[in-house]
């Protein structure tokens, strides 16, 4: 319950991981719940179709807990200028 109400405020599955484990869930629980979530990169998306993809808004996304690997074709794409 409480990994989907911070997936519903916009948290990566980092975020998601370092909270459960921080009130006490165990690692390998934290692991199973974190995958039975929708996936980080649909949430990273629907944030971007949101926000736009912007260097603001990857920086807000590595802030909540997106990991670097769902974020590298976005920032590949502002760094080569594909998208605004």
């Amino acid at each position: 319950m409480r990994a989907r109400l911070l997936v519903d405020r916009g948290a990566g599955d980092l975020l998601v991981s370092r909270d459960l484990e921080r009130h006490g869930i165990d690692e390998t629980v934290a692991r199973d719940v974190i995958a039975r979530l929708e996936p980080e990169s649909a949430r990273a998306a629907r944030i971007i179709s949101a926000r736009g993809c912007t260097p603001r808004t990857i920086r807000y996304l590595a802030s909540r807990g997106f990991a670097e690997e769902s974020l590298e074709d976005l920032i590949a794409n502002v760094e080569n200028g594909a998208l605004p």
